[in-house]
């Protein structure tokens, strides 16, 4: 693992990653309002409505850890997304990886899940990395997988006197991905109509 520069703007070869600490006032309640929004919050660990207050004693208090670094996604000028890594175990080398797009933004996500699989390995240098995924969240779990991410097993959280169900990804590595960094859009969505014709033919074969 790299030792982790909060004050460098690092760049992949499609976008650039500018930590939470480098953020103006106006990128920071950005943020909160993307964070809040209903279509990336209900998918989160927790996902209640967060106060500007709480949000930026968050974000100030990241400068003095070491265990997580939150980054905002540039597409050039247009912020498009967020990347963490969180949990960052430096002796096993070792962390969570998590990210959300820009709530609205049509047509990134391949892209945007590419780019930041290739950050966590080609510019932190993190060995491996583990997360997961609500299991109702068909097409972040698709994409993850097309990248081979394997959910092996789950978890299960409360979250409003609900119990949600998140399927883990335990151990992905730079092996598991630099195949498929060289994949292409085109690849993916062949990917998801195998991945669907096979569905409709399970569904099938149950009635």
């Amino acid at each position: 693992m790299t030792s982790i520069d909060r004050n460098t703007i690092y760049k992949t070869p499609r976008y650039s990653f500018k930590n939470f600490v480098q953020l103006s006032f106006e990128e920071k309640l950005n943020v909160l309002n993307w964070r809040n929004d209903i279509n990336v919050r209900q998918w989160m660990y927790h996902s209640e409505v967060l106060q500007l207050d709480d949000h930026l004693k968050f974000v100030d208090g990241l400068s003095m850890r070491d265990d997580c670094y939150y980054w905002l996604v540039y597409d050039e000028n247009e912020p498009i997304g967020v990347m963490n890594v969180t949990g960052v175990d430096k002796e096993s080398d070792k962390a969570e990886l998590g990210y959300y797009l820009v709530p609205g933004l049509c047509g990134e996500g391949f892209f945007f899940v590419r780019e930041c699989f290739f950050f966590f390995f080609e510019i932190l240098k993190i060995k491996t990395f583990y997360g997961a995924v609500n299991e109702d969240n068909s097409e972040a779990i698709m994409l993850d997988r097309f990248f081979g991410c394997e959910f092996l097993s789950f978890k299960t959280l409360r979250q409003n006197e609900k119990e949600i169900r998140y399927w883990v990804c335990d151990d992905y590595s730079p092996m598991d991905f630099l195949e498929k960094y060289k994949l292409d859009v085109i690849d993916y969505i062949k990917y998801v109509k195998d991945e669907n014709r096979k569905i409709r033919s399970r569904l099938c074969k149950s009635i």
